[in-house]
Formats: structure tokens, C-alpha cells, sequence
């Protein structure tokens, strides 16, 4: 098992189990030890599971005498249970009856209907059969994650996925005496909550098209409501709930109204959700009405609500398999929320430090400082080392792996233009190249009108100061103090620090000077009628993820104008969405004449671009720039692919999400505050980063550091999600502060 936690499904060929199955798959500290199906034993699990054969490609389902087995041997695992209800409790007696003989301890999430009651009277009264297993009842706390102060049990019940979302909507109004206590619930499923078995009238195919009410007033998660409710606040309130079905797969909206106790208007309730949410990193409240779209196959909440006549509502939507089942379930393992909860505090070891790479005797020139891990694949958002470990990439290979590894689309654009034809020269006309272009254009919604396509973001940023001193005809470029360029002659001169360290040209090709970070009054000083050009990045990088700001980068572009300068933004680190935006000029509102761009633009396939405005571009002539390898077929499609991925996934908006979320919940131990932008994020640190970065590493999570000695960097893949933030966050809480 590799030092990691057996997890175990129960129940393993619905959609619950598949959710669970692909949240079990990127935790770095549980790995898969059996899904039981006694109905389908020795099956490929997939058969049941197409989307998840990559991640378990030789796993079959093994019997409950086998799980039984697996389940007594290990000295501590997890079970999550998605069987049906009347069988979960059976399964679950059996399973902690073995483990009993053999001292083995297993933590068990039962994510059915048999554990959310505190007697067996209580379940035979909603579900008209006896309990399985009465005796266990006391075993288990039943309670959603953000509504825990301790878990005083060694195992849990989860809530249904009605309970959820009415509980994370009732619960804040209930604890704050706000409302009186008689709620009005209207919910809407989608057809994945009515299970993976077609039955008539609530399979997606007969609901396509069509709403309807079911079970008003008399729906079987309403005790458990009241139960829950109950205990997480201490009111007794009637819940009059009507649940509907919808004509959508997945997802649950919810809304509860109730008449007010107390004067509140609807600012005074979202700012009471808030609070009440403030330290629930899945619950989001906002102003506007949640859609179930926004929330679809996450783990997250999103709530609103209004007040008006003395009437309060608020709107809950979150997605029924994910939050309301099998999201929950991996919150209560390794749960950061309000009350810090972690179910398997007992299960959970550190990871063992990942070993040194062993030096190897090769032809490699001396020049790199090397992190302590050889790295042989890696799958998403994971690399796997040559010693068996995996490693969170929170660094993404110099910013580079924008889409992590491993994208199927990336990697068949690339195979289908290397079948077709890899390489051809700038001499000739290629739609791929002129596809790229526009597809660049388009996608930075910048008045860039021109590409010209290169190698790398050295090479970029070397033609764009070469256009800018022949335009001008001026001896001198402004740069920034801080700022990293590149390690060409001209790229190396306009790099802070270059000159006394690394740069070992006699001279520089032209006069250079550097303006203050963020200091406006040294602008006018420094960019004069005899400067050419000043070159920036909006986000600094190596610096340590320095926002430079709207108004410092308006300051230069206005000045710019009053002398006759070309503005140049090197977006080389923070372009390419890695902002959230397509390019940090988008964020910032300030349009350079010339835009430089490479890393995460070809998500590890070497290429680079220069874009250019059309009076820039208007005074280049044939022969005027030159590349070989630049705008090659195999970059483009590279380039293609990319743009069409963050476009089509959603990446822009994942990029502000996770980086906010990162922002909200790894200032912890040794980290004081943060700075940057989107996914381009520096961590501040109270002592030396590197201490930090080798803590992290030896708990399996890769982050890089900057030229500030205490600041931590992280430029991960877009495609990161929170599951994956609270792995960091876990990690930062457990070192020294």
C-alpha cells in the first residue's frame, strides 16, 4: 500500500460509489484496497466505470468475505459505505465484528440511510423494517462537517443530499434566533439522486422535459433533518418540505422560507451566512442566486437568500452526489472547516519523506540546483518519483503544466499533427499556424492584432525590445526592480540582478535603467524622451508573485504615451490564464503595445509568442524577425489545444476559485499572509522558504521558492481543486509556526 491508508467502498457500483472511487484516486494518503460488490465479484470495476479505468485499470470487485479479510488484516483503515440502506448497516456490523477479533480499527462514513438515526425505533419508523444492527447506532454521529464542533464518535453517518442542502440553509437561521422555527422547503433533484437503476417515473430519460412534486409534506429525510437540526443548534423546528423532481442529471436547489424573529434586511443575512460560514471553505455565499450548474460534480455550496414583508429565503444548491454524498464523506477524513474535524485523526500518517534521487554519473552540464526527487510519469495533477512515491505538483514545472499531465485532448492534438506533419518551415503556409495566431488573438480580448511565434519567452521578450529600439530609435529600456526577463543578451540586460550575478556580457546592447517596484513618483524620472521602451511584468514571478497593481501599471502606460514609449508586458509567468483572466492586462485594465507569453501557452511543449499591436506590427517588413523552430506545426497544435481547454473547461474561473481558496485557508503555521494573483501565488513564511518547501516535500507536495528568501511559490496546474488545497493546508497546519 505504500505507506498509504487502505480505503475500502462498500456498495460499489452506483453513483455515489463512483464519486467516491474518483475522490479516493487523488488523495495521497489512501489508496484503494477493495470495492465490494457482491453482485458482481471478480468484475472489472471498469466496466461499471469507464471514466475511472486510467486510474484503476487492473482493479476488479471482490466479494464482502474478501473485503472481510482485507478489512481485518490492515492495522487501520477507511470504509465508506454507498450501499442501500437495510444493507449498509449489516455489511458495516460484519465488517467492525471481524476487524473486533483481530484488533483491527477501521473508520467507518456510511453514506446510506442506517446510521443517520439515534434509535432503532426512529429508523423503523421512516423505513417500516428493523435495523440491522441496533447495538452500532451509539458508534455513530450522524451531523454534516460544518456543523461539527468534535466528532465524538469513531464513525459517521452522513446526512442525505435533501438534508444537506436544506441543514446548510436552515441551520445558520435556527443557531442565530433569527427565524421563527417553522420552515417551508421547496427542493429539486436531478435524476442521479433516484440512483443508477432505470425506474420508471424517476429515471432522466422520463424526467427530460418535465417537473414534477412527489412525497409532499411527507418525505423520508425530514426526521433526519429535524435529528440533525436539533443537535447542531438545539431548536426543534417543523420542517414542511415538497421535493420535486427535475429534468437535469445532477444537482439539488433548495429553498427555505420562514417568517423573521428579529429585524434583519437581505445585507444583514448574507452578512449572518457568512459568518456563520466563515471557516466552511466548501460553503460559498454570495448575492447572487446559485445556480445547480455552478456547483455540478463539486464538493461546494453555494447560498443566497432575500428578505422582504418580514419574510426571510434562502437558496441552496450543491451537487447530490458529490456534497451531498461522497464529498462529505472525504470532509469528515480530512475535514478543515469550522472545527478542523478529521475523522481518521487516528488513521492518517505523515507521509514518508520522499526519497533523495541518487546521483547518477551523465552528460548533463552542472547548472542546475536540483529539488530531491527524480520523477518517472505523471497523471493530472500528480508526479510519480522513481522511487515508487507521488508528489503534488503545487509548481506546475516552472508554471508550465497549466493543464497538468496527461490531458487527453492536448496529447491527441499533439499525436494527430505529429501523424499529419511535425515540423515544416515559416517559408510556407500552415493553417495549423494561422489557427494558433487567431486562436491567440481571440482569446486575449486585448487590440493585439498580430502574432509572431517563437521559441521561448527569452527569445519573445528579445525581439520585442529589438521592434521597440528600431521604432524609437532610442538608446535606452526601463525595467523594473525585481524583475526576470530572461538570459539572452538583451532579455538578461532588463533582469534585475543579472548584471551582478549571472549575465557575463561585457556590456549591455543598450543603456539601461531600473524604476522602484510599485513606486510611482520614480516613473517620470526614469522613462524619458530617450527611452525606447519599459518592460514589466505585471505579476512579478521570481520575485515572489508581486502584484504590481491597476495604478502603478497605468502610471507606466500614461507615461508611455506623454514620451513616446513602447510598453511592453512580459507575461511570460502570469499570462495565459494563469491570472484568472486571459492575461494580467485583462485583470488590470492597461493594454501594452507588445505582449510577451510562452510557458503555460504550449502546457510543457517549448514555444513562445510575441503579440503586437497593429502600429507595431505595421512597421515590420519580410526578414524583419526570424525563428526557425518558432510557430512550428507541433507548437501550434500544442497552442490549440490549450486555448481550447481552458476555454472549454471553465479554467478561467477555476483559476480564481482555487487561488481564492488558497488565499482563505493556507494562511496556517508557518505562513503569515500572500501576495499575487490567481494560481500565481506567493506564500509568505516567517522564517526561510526553503525550510518550508523541504517540510512540504518530505510530506509529498512540490512547491518552489522566489528570490525573497520567505516567500513560497506556487504555480500549479489549472485543473487543481480544493481537494487538493486542503492537502497543503493539512500540510502548512502541521509545521511549526
Amino acid at each position: 500500500m505504500s505507506g498509504r491508508i487502505p480505503a475500502v467502498v462498500l456498495g460499489g457500483t452506483g453513483y455515489v460509489a463512483g464519486e467516491l472511487l474518483r475522490l479516493i484516486a487523488a488523495h495521497p494518503r489512501f489508496e484503494l484496497a477493495a470495492v465490494m460488490s457482491d453482485s458482481q465479484p471478480g468484475e472489472a470495476l471498469a466496466a461499471a466505470f469507464p471514466h475511472l479505468a486510467s486510474a484503476y485499470p487492473d482493479e476488479r470487485f471482490k466479494s464482502q468475505a474478501q473485503v472481510q479479510e482485507i478489512v481485518s488484516e490492515a492495522r487501520e483503515s477507511a470504509v465508506f459505505s454507498a450501499a442501500p440502506h437495510g444493507v449498509s448497516a449489516a455489511l458495516i456490523n460484519a465488517l467492525l465484528t471481524g476487524a473486533a477479533r483481530t484488533s483491527a480499527r477501521p473508520r467507518v462514513v456510511d453514506i446510506s440511510a442506517d446510521f443517520r438515526y439515534a434509535t432503532p425505533q426512529a429508523y423503523a419508523a421512516v423505513y417500516r423494517h428493523a435495523h440491522a444492527a441496533p447495538a452500532r447506532l451509539a458508534e455513530f454521529t450522524c451531523a454534516l462537517p460544518e456543523h461539527l464542533r468534535e466528532l465524538p464518535t469513531a464513525h459517521v453517518g452522513h446526512p442525505g443530499c435533501f438534508a444537506t442542502a436544506i441543514l446548510l440553509a436552515s441551520v445558520p437561521l435556527l443557531a442565530g434566533g433569527l427565524i421563527a422555527p417553522t420552515l417551508f422547503v421547496s427542493g429539486i433533484t436531478g435524476s442521479t439522486g433516484s440512483g443508477r437503476k432505470p425506474v420508471e417515473g424517476t429515471h432522466h430519460p422520463l424526467r427530460h422535459g418535465d417537473l414534477y412534486s412527489y412525497g409532499a409534506l411527507r418525505h423520508r429525510h425530514v426526521p433526519e433533518v429535524t435529528a440533525c437540526a436539533r443537535a447542531a443548534c438545539g431548536v426543534d423546528a417543523h420542517f414542511a418540505f415538497v421535493p420535486h423532481s427535475g429534468p437535469f442529471a445532477r444537482g439539488i436547489h433548495v429553498t427555505v422560507q420562514a417568517q423573521l424573529a428579529r429585524s434583519l434586511d437581505t445585507p444583514g443575512l448574507l452578512a449572518a451566512l457568512r459568518e456563520f460560514y466563515a471557516h466552511a471553505p466548501f460553503v460559498r455565499v454570495e448575492a447572487a442566486a446559485p445556480r445547480v450548474k455552478d456547483v455540478a460534480t463539486s464538493n461546494y455550496a453555494h447560498l443566497s437568500g432575500a428578505v422582504a414583508g418580514g419574510t426571510v429565503a434562502v437558496l441552496c444548491a450543491i451537487d447530490n452526489l458529490n456534497k451531498g454524498a461522497a464529498g462529505p464523506a472525504g470532509d469528515h477524513r480530512s475535514h478543515r472547516s469550522r472545527t478542523g474535524v478529521d475523522l481518521m485523526t487516528h488513521a492518517i500518517q505523515q507521509p514518508s519523506a520522499v526519497p533523495v534521487a541518487q546521483a547518477v554519473s551523465d552528460c548533463l552540464a552542472p547548472v542546475f540546483a536540483q529539488y530531491p526527487l527524480e520523477v518517472s510519469s505523471a497523471q493530472g495533477v500528480w508526479l510519480h518519483s522513481a522511487a515508487g512515491t507521488r508528489v503534488l505538483d503545487l509548481y506546475g514545472g516552472h508554471a508550465v503544466a497549466a493543464l497538468g499531465y496527461g490531458h487527453p485532448a492536448w496529447t491527441a492534438a499533439l499525436t494527430a499533427q505529429a501523424q499529419s506533419c511535425h515540423f515544416q518551415t515559416n517559408a510556407v503556409a500552415m493553417r495549423v499556424r494561422a489557427r494558433a495566431a487567431a486562436a491567440l488573438v481571440r482569446f486575449s480580448q486585448l487590440p493585439l492584432s498580430s502574432v509572431f511565434f517563437v521559441n521561448s519567452g527569452a527569445e519573445a521578450n528579445e525581439n520585442a525590445l529589438k521592434i521597440a529600439l528600431r521604432m524609437t530609435s532610442r538608446p535606452q529600456v526601463t525595467a523594473l526592480e525585481g524583475g526576470f526577463h530572461g538570459r539572452t543578451a538583451a532579455a538578461g540586460a532588463v533582469t534585475w540582478g543579472a548584471a551582478a550575478g549571472w549575465y557575463g556580457f561585457p556590456r549591455a546592447p543598450f543603456e539601461v535603467n531600473f524604476i522602484a517596484r510599485r513606486d510611482p513618483r520614480s516613473i517620470a524620472a526614469q522613462v524619458t524622451e530617450q527611452t525606447a521602451a519599459v518592460i514589466v511584468e505585471p505579476v512579478q514571478g521570481l520575485a515572489g508573485a508581486v502584484d504590481l497593481g491597476a495604478a502603478f501599471l497605468g502610471a507606466l502606460r500614461r507615461r508611455c504615451d506623454e514620451v513616446g514609449a513602447l510598453l511592453i508586458f512580459d507575461e511570460v509567468q502570469c499570462g495565459v490564464g494563469r491570472t484568472g483572466a486571459p492575461f494580467a492586462a485583462n485583470l488590470y485594465g492597461v493594454v501594452p503595445d507588445m505582449l510577451t507569453t510562452a510557458k503555460a501557452l504550449g502546457n510543457g511543449f517549448p514555444c513562445a509568442a510575441l503579440m503586437m499591436s497593429a502600429r507595431v506590427s505595421a512597421t515590420l517588413k519580410p526578414e524583419s524577425l526570424g525563428t526557425t523552430f518558432g510557430g512550428g506545426p507541433m507548437a501550434c497544435a500544442a497552442i490549440e489545444a490549450v486555448i481550447a481547454a481552458i476555454e472549454s473547461q471553465g479554467l478561467l474561473g477555476q483559476v480564481r476559485r482555487i487561488g481564492a481558496y488558497i488565499r482563505a485557508t493556507c494562511i496556517t503555521g508557518p505562513v503569515t499572509g500572500h501576495q499575487g494573483a490567481g494560481l500565481l501565488i506567493g506564500l509568505r513564511t516567517r522564517g526561510p522558504a526553503k525550510q518550508v518547501q523541504a517540510q512540504l516535500l518530505e510530506r509529498g507536495i512540490l512547491a518552489g521558492t522566489a528570490s525573497d528568501p520567505n516567500v513560497l511559490r506556487l504555480l500549479p496546474p489549472f485543473i487543481l481543486e480544493e481537494q487538493h488545497v486542503d492537502l497543503l493546508s493539512d500540510a502548512l497546519g502541521r509545521l511549526p509556526a
